[in-house]
C-alpha cells in the first residue's frame, strides 16, 4: 500500500533536529504532510502533487531541548509548517500574569508525544490513515492539562482533520488558551491571491475596525514590511464550522480551513509580507494574541476545570480546480451577504 499512500515513522538525522521523531503521510490522491511528533504533533511541511501549501521558518524543525520558553525565545525554535499548535494554559504575546513570568505563544508545540499510535488499514471501502498521541503540560503543584491529538486522512483524500481534547487532570481550575496557528505561503500565497472569510466585522491590533482591503490585499514580498494582526468575528454555517479560503486562481489550487465554531469564537490572522517571511497565519483560537494578562483584565481568559474535556475539530482540504475554487468563493460570499 506504501507505493500508494499510507504513513511511516521516521528520525532526524542532523543539526539542531537531530532525533526528531515524525511520521510522513502520503494519500494516492497527491497530498503529502509530515506530523513532528516530538513537537506537540505539529504538521510541519505539506504539499500538494509537488506544491508546497504552507510557510516553513528559517529556524526549520529544531527539537524541544533548544526551547528557549522566556520572552520571545519561541521565535528561535518556531518552524513554522502548516500548524504549529498555541496553548494550552497560556499563548499569545509575553506579559507577567498575576506574578507568573509567560513567554510567547506557550508550550504545548515544544512537548513531545506520549502514547503515539499510528494505524493504517481499511474501514469497509475506505483506507484509513490515523496518527494519535498525548502531549502533557503538567507542573507540580500548577497546572496539569493534556492534549490528545488525532490528525487523520484518507488514501483518497485532499483533507487533513485534525481531532482535539484538552482534559484537565489536575486538582485546580486552570486558565486554558488555545490558538490553531495555521500558516500559508508562497507560491500559494502570492500577487493575486483571494482571501476569503465571513468575516462580520474586522479590527485591528488597537481595536479599530479595518476594511477587507485592508486585511485581504497580498502584495509582493518587500524589505522592511512590518507584520500586521487582524481580528475577525465570522459567521459559522448552518452546521456549526467557520469556513474560510486562501485561492489562487493562477494555481487553480486553494486552501479552505474549517473549524467547529463553538469553542474558538476568535480567528486571528497575522499577515507578514517581508520578503525574508513572507507568510499568512490563520488562527481560530479561544483567545487573542495579546497575552493572559491582557485577556484576563478583558475578561476574555478561559478557564478549565478539574476533569473537564474540552473538544476542538478543525479540517484543511485542498481545492483544485477553478470549479471548487469559485464554489467556495461563492458559498463564504453567501454566507456573509445573507440578511
Amino acid at each position: 500500500m506504501w507505493q500508494l499512500g499510507g504513513l511511516q515513522r521516521f528520525e532526524f538525522a542532523e543539526g539542531r533536529c537531530r532525533g526528531v521523531q515524525a511520521v510522513e503521510v502520503r494519500t494516492f490522491a497527491g497530498l503529502q504532510f509530515t506530523i513532528l511528533l516530538d513537537r506537540g504533533m505539529d504538521i510541519y511541511l505539506a504539499q500538494y502533487k509537488g506544491t508546497p501549501l504552507c510557510w516553513l521558518s528559517p529556524t526549520g524543525v529544531v527539537d524541544p531541548t533548544y526551547f528557549e520558553p522566556h520572552g520571545l525565545g519561541f521565535l528561535r525554535s518556531c518552524q513554522g509548517g502548516l500548524l504549529f499548535t498555541c496553548g494550552l494554559s497560556y499563548a499569545g504575546a509575553p506579559c507577567v500574569d498575576e506574578g507568573e513570568s509567560l513567554g510567547l505563544h506557550g508550550r504545548i508545540s515544544h512537548l513531545p508525544a506520549e502514547d503515539v499510535r499510528c494505524s493504517q488499514d481499511w474501514r469497509g471501502d475506505d483506507y484509513l490513515i490515523e496518527v494519535s498521541g498525548i502531549v502533557r503540560e503538567v507542573r507540580i503543584q500548577g497546572d496539569h492539562l493534556t492534549l490528545k491529538r488525532t490528525v487523520s486522512t484518507a488514501l483518497d483524500s485532499r483533507q487533513i482533520h485534525i481531532h482535539d481534547e484538552v482534559r484537565n487532570e489536575g486538582t485546580r481550575t486552570s486558565p486554558h488558551m488555545m490558538l490553531y496557528h495555521f500558516n500559508l505561503g508562497y507560491p500559494l500565497l502570492d500577487v493575486g491571491v483571494r482571501l476569503v472569510i465571513p468575516a462580520l466585522e474586522t479590527t485591528g491590533p488597537a481595536g479599530g475596525r479595518v476594511s477587507k482591503e485592508t486585511y485581504a490585499t497580498i502584495t509582493g514580498p518587500a524589505s522592511n514590511t512590518p507584520e500586521q494582526v487582524f481580528y475577525h468575528r465570522t459567521i459559522p454555517a448552518a452546521d456549526g464550522w467557520v469556513r474560510l479560503a486562501l485561492l489562487n486562481p493562477a494555481l487553480g489550487l486553494g486552501v479552505q480551513l474549517s473549524y467547529v465554531a463553538a469553542g474558538l469564537p476568535f480567528l486571528v490572522q497575522w499577515l507578514s509580507l517581508a520578503d525574508q517571511v513572507y507568510a499568512l497565519g490563520l488562527e481560530p483560537a479561544n483567545c487573542t494574541t495579546r497575552g493572559r494578562a491582557e485577556d484576563r483584565a478583558a475578561g476574555n481568559l478561559q478557564f478549565i476545570e478539574p476533569g473537564e474535556v474540552r473538544k476542538y475539530q478543525l479540517t484543511v482540504t485542498v481545492l483544485e480546480g477553478a470549479a471548487e475554487v469559485d464554489a467556495a468563493e461563492r458559498e463564504i460570499h453567501e454566507l456573509v451577504s445573507a440578511p
